[in-house]
């Protein structure tokens, strides 16, 4: 049976690396207890986020969740970030910090284990949301079907835990978040408006953040700009670009800045849709070849289209 929050603040994550023994595997093993009470929490999921992952969760991909002694236990030894949700809700999701939970991934711990068992102890507490509504920031009509993120956001969406996307009068919510700091980012994968994050901001980096209690609904709306976008040529793309993945980052954060790309096999030509005004780095590969970096950075602007941004199989120069 799931053990309830008993409406402790979280507190505090201890990390004890200790040598292995001669018949345990090198790996991590993660115990979950009741802030309030101590006792083992069943269900509560870890997602992994590694240097490549850009601080993507994906709860569907290689998730693990405690059993009844709380405990999750695996065999991976590169360093990672550490994201965990309570299944039901019940227990506040967050990122594992130096000194217990954080809604920001770039104040989460790195851990890791090379020749020993690097075990974790999370404390879990009472979940608190944020709600609030979004809008197009030219008419003030609500936006439907937008789906805000607690954590950086990859180029889909596949159902995020807690997550509930704006209805018809632009109403969204996200539950089960820890009482913490966050930062939340309003992605719109149909790339009709330009990505943001909260305080209308352009990026992570000038974000505000949103504190969030146990037991309480905390305010938060956005007004979403027009997207831009980048188009170009693909030029001599094996394959005629079929097999091709083109990837858009911030500059500066590193964050995936748009929806994935629309390409043409027919004129050669792609689109980048969903870009809020900022420096992105573009990088692209196809099927047998190196994955390439577009030479220099590419300022875009939200309402706006950047042109001419030709992708060639090999670069020049």
């Amino acid at each position: 049976m799931m053990i309830k929050a008993m409406g402790v603040a979280l507190v505090g994550v201890m990390a004890l690396a200790v040598p292995a023994a001669a018949a345990e595997l090198p790996g991590f093993e993660v115990s979950f207890v009741d802030a309030g009470t101590g006792a083992p929490v069943e269900n509560v999921c870890l997602g992994m986020v590694d240097e490549s992952d850009r601080g993507v969760v994906e709860p569907q991909v290689m998730v693990q969740c405690s059993d009844s002694s709380g405990k999750v236990r695996n065999y991976y030894t590169n360093r990672h970030r550490f994201y965990v949700w309570s299944r039901d809700g019940s227990y506040g999701s967050h990122w594992i910090g130096a000194h217990g939970p954080t809604g920001e991934f770039a104040k989460a711990k790195w851990f890791e284990a090379k020749d020993r068992v690097t075990r974790v102890n999370v404390m879990m507490g009472a979940p608190g949301e944020i709600a609030g509504v979004v809008t197009d920031t030219i008419t003030g009509a609500p936006v439907a079907g937008l789906c805000p993120m607690p954590t950086p956001a990859g180029k889909g969406f596949d159902s995020f835990p807690g997550v509930t996307c704006s209805n018809d009068a632009g109403e969204y919510k996200i539950t089960g978040l820890a009482a913490a700091d966050w930062v939340v980012q309003f992605p719109d994968f149909a790339g009709r408006y330009a990505w943001e994050w909260s305080g209308n901001a352009p990026n992570r980096l000038a974000a505000s953040t949103v504190r969030v209690r146990s037991g309480v609904t905390t305010a938060l709306h956005a007004k979403l700009q027009p997207e831009g976008r980048i188009t170009g040529k693909l030029v001599n793309a094996p394959d005629r670009g079929q097999y091709m993945s083109i990837d858009v980052v911030n500059r500066w954060t590193g964050d995936y800045a748009s929806p994935k790309p629309v390409k043409d096999s027919t004129t050669l030509t792609y689109m980048v849709p969903g870009l809020n005004t900022q420096q992105v780095e573009i990088s692209y590969v196809a099927m047998g070849t190196p994955r390439y970096e577009y030479p220099t950075p590419v300022r875009v602007t939200a309402g706006q289209t950047t042109p001419d941004i030709d992708l060639m199989f090999p670069p020049q120069g």
